[in-house]
């Protein structure tokens, strides 16, 4: 969605300026940080967290990691470590199975998507008479939309990221 959009960002390693121009590119999307959620790697949550701007847990306050499933704020936007972003892109933050030295990072408004219902719980149940067990089955489908038309930047993809973490001496 953030190509077809135009928003995406060559950002190198993250900065508090670079995470604040891909939030601008989101233009009006962006605007109440209650909406948005930055959504990266292990390494990029480790990238971000070496920015003073960042908000730790210990910073600020009730908003513990057990109930939000957050690690960490950026300007008011909850980030949210994903095993599902890559670490193994190259520099134009795409998969070529060559090289593999970069991640990415989504900025989201959350607002933007709906889950709807395709059909609600079914419970079913039945007697496995060889193995004398009863067995129960429950099951429902869902289906994840955008919520706007595909023009509008309701996510923003910032790429070309380091997939290491670089140490001082």
């Amino acid at each position: 969605l953030a190509v077809e959009a135009s928003a995406t960002y060559d950002m190198g390693v993250p900065s508090t300026q670079g995470c604040r121009y891909l939030r601008g590119i989101m233009g009006k999307y962006a605007v109440n940080p209650r909406r948005l959620a930055y959504i990266v790697s292990a390494v990029g949550l480790i990238h971000l967290l070496g920015m003073d701007e960042v908000l730790t847990l210990e910073k600020y306050g009730t908003q513990a990691t057990v109930l939000s499933g957050e690690l960490g704020r950026f300007d008011g936007a909850p980030i949210f470590p994903s095993g599902l972003m890559r670490e193994d892109l190259n520099a134009s933050g795409v998969f070529d199975n060559t090289t593999e030295t970069k991640t990415g990072m989504l900025l989201v408004n959350r607002n933007g998507f709906v889950i709807g219902r395709r059909r609600a719980p079914m419970i079913e149940s039945f007697r496995d008479v060889v193995a004398g067990v009863d067995e129960v089955v429950a099951s429902m489908r869902e289906d994840f939309q955008k919520r706007y038309g595909t023009a509008e930047k309701l996510v923003a993809y910032a790429f070309n990221i380091p997939n290491t973490i670089e140490v001082g001496s």
